[in-house]
């Protein structure tokens, strides 16, 4: 693992609705997210039009709850999507895998970003 090297003068335009919205300084210094998990496994599982839909629903900061009975499918689908909003960070509550215990959670009156096993 190499971290990149940075330049002094990063700067990342992004277009949204006609606005050009500028990224520049320590978000940009920080170099790409470290992902550790299966970034291929999100297209299997997820229609492009899926992919894009949910990466909204983050960008908007919604409530967001996926399903799934693998553990580990649900693990990485979360982690890649979460690495997609780079260089923007979630930064409300995150949960790939949420505990039974822990359902109450999603009557959180904030946005999360949870992944649930249906059998718990």
């Amino acid at each position: 693992e190499l971290p990149l090297p940075v330049r002094p003068n990063n700067l990342l335009e992004f277009r949204m609705h006609n606005t050009l919205i500028p990224f520049e300084g320590s978000a940009l210094h920080e170099g790409l997210p470290v992902l550790n998990s299966k970034f291929g496994l999100l297209f299997e599982v997820l229609s492009h039009d899926h992919i894009v839909a949910v990466f909204t629903l983050l960008l908007q900061e919604h409530k967001l709850v996926l399903v799934c009975s693998c553990y580990t499918v649900l693990t990485h689908v979360a982690e890649s999507l979460k690495a997609l909003l780079y260089p923007l960070k979630w930064q409300s509550v995150y949960i790939p895998v949420l505990p039974k215990a822990a359902k109450n959670v999603l009557m959180a009156p904030v946005p999360f970003f949870l992944g649930l096993n249906p059998s718990t």
